[in-house]
């Protein structure tokens, strides 16, 4: 049994849970601990049949637990060093890195076993080890989001991770337009309404990630409308602010899109127009505020024309008692967006 890197807490030792938050100490223990592990593999498991069964996949799972402290919290030298002790082993048995991406790939999901399968694929990558990157090609799934530290020294494995292998889990073989519209449904419709506002800032941020590469105007035009539905209470009526406030943010996401050229003008229209029956029955001052604003957004990608039925809302919501002066410095700011170039020709013309 390997004995336990020093704490963080007094009651959590750190090599025994995955969601625990690295410090230095830890990271300086685990990195005495991954050195000792690295000379027990080889003399331990020296046979194939060894590196199967429990106690094998124990050692794998230990030894990414010290890595994530080491990469977490031990200093840049002792990283390296770490690093350094594993590229050797996998060196000195060929085929073991293979064995360890396997290892890991079947183990029970978790976000630390990212920062050991980042340094498996370097070391693959290194070695020019292509047929075991494409062997093991695979998403790990974790509900628990990874810390900064796991993320950065998972860039390998992300590296050759494709739209598509994101959105296998729930689509089995979709891919395209399709595969982006169900994906920003499963993988964000409940975050967004989620009561946990990190939750629910991150599922904005996501959103607006994917939306940058996806330049397919319907697919965008069909997550939009279904987040207004969502306003619109399709999936049961939302009495909080807070959640309004995120299904807005989402669309306000959706505006960051790649969409080009009259497609764009035209998905535009189409989404300026869908704000309208939304604008006419909030009554929340801030809500709606925040509900203009992403109008505005929209608004502002108008290239060619104002559609008349915003122009006639634009008119008349000046008029409304909902229509305060916060409000209303909104619209005015929808305004300045909507109407500059052959759109500013357009409203002169009426």
């Amino acid at each position: 049994m390997l004995p336990p890197a020093e704490s963080c807490s007094p009651s959590s030792p750190s090599w025994q849970k995955p969601s625990r938050t690295s410090c230095k100490s830890a990271g300086s223990a685990a990195f005495i601990g991954l050195s000792w592990t690295c000379l027990l593999v080889p003399a331990v498991f020296s046979s194939p049949e060894k590196k199967e069964g429990p106690v094998w996949k124990k050692m794998v799972e230990v030894q990414s637990l010290l890595v994530a402290d080491v990469v977490g919290g031990a200093k840049s030298t002792a990283q390296k060093s770490s690093l350094k002790h594993l590229s050797q082993l996998w060196k000195e048995n060929p085929g073991l890195v293979d064995q360890y991406v396997g290892t890991l790939l079947s183990l029970d999901p978790s976000p630390v076993t990212l920062a050991m399968l980042g340094v498996c694929l370097d070391f693959c990558t290194a070695q020019k080890e292509k047929a075991t990157i494409e062997k093991h090609k695979s998403v790990l799934m974790s509900k628990t989001k990874p810390q900064q530290h796991i993320l950065d020294r998972s860039s390998s494995f992300l590296r050759h991770v494709s739209h598509s292998d994101c959105f296998l889990p729930d689509l089995g073989s979709n891919s395209g337009p399709q595969s982006v519209r169900h994906g920003y449904r499963k993988s964000h419709r409940k975050p967004l309404k989620a009561n946990n506002v990190q939750l629910a800032e991150e599922a904005v941020q996501a959103m607006k990630n994917l939306a940058k590469q996806c330049s397919d105007p319907s697919a965008v035009q069909d997550i939009v409308t279904h987040l207004f539905n969502i306003l619109g209470g399709s999936e049961g009526k939302l009495t909080v602010v807070a959640q309004k406030m995120c299904v807005l943010s989402g669309i306000s996401s959706c505006s960051h899109h790649s969409v080009s050229g009259t497609s764009s003008q035209t998905l535009s229209s189409a989404v300026a127009v869908m704000f309208i029956p939304y604008l006419q029955q909030e009554v929340h001052e801030g809500t709606l505020v925040h509900a203009v604003s992403v109008l505005s957004q929209w608004s502002s990608r108008l290239t060619v024309e104002v559609p008349s039925a915003l122009l006639d809302w634009l008119k008349k919501a000046f008029t409304l008692k909902t229509s305060t002066s916060s409000v209303r410095h909104a619209y005015l700011q929808t305004l300045l967006g909507a109407f500059r170039g052959p759109s500013l020709c357009f409203i002169q013309t009426k």
